[in-house]
Parts: C-alpha cells; structure tokens; sequence
C-alpha cells in the first residue's frame, strides 16, 4: 500500500482510493506503527488532536470505512485486525 498524503489517497497496485482527512490520519497512524494495538483513545487522539471532542465509538465508522476502501482495492479484510477489548492493529502481513 502506498499513502499518498499530498493526493490524499492510498494506492495498491496501480489503483487508488480517496481518503478523507480523518481516513487519512488513522491510516497513517496504523501504517507508521505496524502490529502495534492502538486503542480507540489513541487513534482519536492522533486523527483529531489532544483535545477532541468526538465520541471513541466513532472510531469504529471511521474503521469500518477504512476497510471498504481495503477491499474495494483488493484487500479481503484482515489488514486491520479488532485486538477486542484493546483496540486495533494494522497487519503487515496481511
């Protein structure tokens, strides 16, 4: 996968989806820290800043969204794993 955050896109082979802003930070999150678990706080807090005022359940759309734009580009849904009660990690490996 390749994040472009100039175009604000990721592309895989060849092929490319639009992000928006928030898809962007939570991927850029999980793609800079590979198989670390990020809990719904930290991923709010990289996406929004310190100060967010955003409910962590939202966090969840925003992953879902994120996963459809994974397979839309040929990924079968297992390269953002649930670590339930924790969180989420990206698999390298997918």
């Amino acid at each position: 996968y390749t994040l472009d955050e100039r175009r604000q896109a990721l592309g895989r082979d060849g092929e490319s989806m639009d992000l928006s802003a928030t898809e962007l930070r939570i991927l850029h999150a999980f793609m800079s820290r590979p198989g670390e678990v990020l809990s719904r706080e930290k991923l709010l807090s990289l996406a929004f800043g310190a100060d967010h005022y955003v409910c962590d359940r939202n966090i969840d759309v925003y992953i879902s969204r994120i996963r459809a734009i994974l397979r839309t580009l040929g990924e079968p849904g297992t390269r953002i794993r649930t670590v339930w009660g924790s969180g989420y990690s990206w698999v390298e490996d997918a």
